[in-house]
């Protein structure tokens, strides 16, 4: 196994302005990095042998190609991994048609842009969509964007956060981030970063979460678990969470979660 040729940072740059240039024209290229002078590589320190993936945008199909790209990058560490080069070469690389097909550019909606007071066409808008789409789900700039949407990038994120909680199976933990319920993942990796950052406190959540045996049952769950997850602002503004203990701090949020599930 050889190690991975990285796009270099301006190499990065050039291909951003490309997608930005023509959004359609270059999700069209038959390689993301095709038609594109001056690119640059330079040899890395990461082993990888690309993969396999399910196509398609079926949200169903995420557990099994977190299990499968995580498992074949396990040994990345997280300061790799943040490291924009290696996923933007990744995804217009050897997972070009993953991408595509998990985020076609064809779901790219206006995102809210059409206001009272927007004066662009609707086709500036669209053309704004779709460069946003792009930004979001091709490239990797922010860490919110590479733990929450770059299609390459979240499937490796959310396995190593998922494969934290040992002593329960990863197809499990993943169920419980992703499957019925997207908010759990969303919250616990991206808007309240503070909640994963904790050990005890997101052992603590998965624990309750894995022993919910209404779990992806009930109607209207996500809006409750974003009730929940308020309840546990308003706890972590009264308490100093962190120096609990797991079973304290399950002890403090059953009662808060279940209420909030209306149990």
């Amino acid at each position: 196994m050889s190690n991975l040729q990285l796009l270099t940072n301006k190499s990065v740059s050039i291909l951003g302005h490309c997608a930005e240039a023509s959004p359609q024209e270059f999700v069209n290229k038959s390689h993301g990095c095709a038609e594109v002078d001056g690119l640059e590589f330079f040899e890395s320190e990461i082993e990888h042998q690309a993969v396999g993936l399910r196509l398609g945008d079926d949200v169903s199909h995420d557990i099994e190609n977190i299990v499968t790209l995580f498992g074949a990058m396990s040994s990345l560490t997280p300061s790799q991994a943040a490291d924009e080069r290696l996923w933007v070469t990744l995804t217009l690389g050897d997972y070009w048609e993953y991408a595509k097909s998990r985020y076609p550019l064809s779901s790219a909606g206006l995102g809210g842009a059409k206001r009272e007071f927007e004066t662009r066409s609707p086709a500036e808008l669209l053309d704004a969509a779709q460069k946003n789409w792009l930004r979001s789900h091709y490239f990797a700039g922010t860490p919110r964007v590479r733990v929450r949407d770059s299609a390459v990038s979240r499937l490796w994120w959310m396995g190593h956060y998922a494969s934290r909680f040992a002593n329960y199976p990863l197809e499990d933990v993943l169920y419980r981030l992703i499957g019925p319920n997207q908010d759990v993942a969303r919250t616990l990796l991206s808007d309240r970063p503070w909640i994963a950052s904790s050990p005890h406190l997101s052992e603590a959540v998965m624990g309750i979460l894995m022993d919910d045996a209404k779990f992806g049952t009930r109607q209207s769950e996500r809006y409750a678990f974003r009730n929940f997850v308020k309840g546990l602002d308003l706890l972590a503004g009264r308490r100093v969470l962190g120096y609990l203990s797991v079973a304290e701090l399950r002890h403090e949020l059953e009662e808060l979660y279940y209420k909030a599930m209306g149990d």
